[in-house]
């Protein structure tokens, strides 16, 4: 038994179901693959700092923070992965 054959279009110019669907599986596979590549940055002479960052007199790879808690100033030396409540809770 033969397979039923593909129906034309219902009118002259138009397309078909089956037409649609494959157009818009290839725009749907495009923006997958085109979303990404347009969130991508390029390294420019814009990002490249122009200036190593200022050094903090202390321990290299660390961070020197100015905080305000309960109204009195402290100021810290941390490592830059510290988050702000552990910083908090530790010092």
């Amino acid at each position: 038994m033969e397979p039923p054959a593909d129906p034309g279009p219902d009118r002259e110019g138009g397309s078909s179901r089956r037409q649609f669907i494959r157009s818009l599986a290839a725009i749907s596979a495009g923006l997958t693959v085109a979303a990404p590549l347009g969130r991508a940055t390029t390294v420019t002479e814009k990002s490249i700092p122009k200036s190593a960052p200022p050094n903090t007199g202390g321990v290299q790879g660390l961070a020197e923070i100015n905080l305000k808690v309960n109204g009195n100033p402290e100021r810290l030396v941390v490592d830059p992965r510290v988050t702000l409540l552990d910083a908090l809770r530790d010092r």
